[in-house]
């Protein structure tokens, strides 16, 4: 059990610590750019239509994206944290 609590805080350590945050919010902005690229380019027709069939050309779906990408990110934070909060209560 000693090995899954190092892990766990490990893996807490690297997504809740600095550099975690500012991965999380490069992934954010660079998902949202490429969104907003993609769906212009199928806006455009430069996409094959296999795949222009298949994805949205309403630039909103791109903050829809980027949104659901920011709960992941935030349900992460939430996991990892929740022990902490368990650990406090039973004090």
């Amino acid at each position: 059990m000693h090995l899954i609590g190092r892990i766990f805080d490990r893996l807490e350590h690297m997504v809740e610590g600095p550099r975690g945050r500012k991965i999380t919010a490069v992934l954010l902005v660079t998902t949202f750019l490429i969104s907003i690229a993609v769906i212009e380019a199928n806006r455009l027709g430069w996409l094959p239509a296999f795949l222009g069939e298949r994805l949205p050309t309403v630039h909103l779906a791109a903050i829809s994206f980027a949104f659901n990408v920011l709960l992941v990110a935030e349900v992460m934070g939430l996991i990892f944290g929740h022990p902490h909060r368990l650990h406090f209560a039973a004090l």
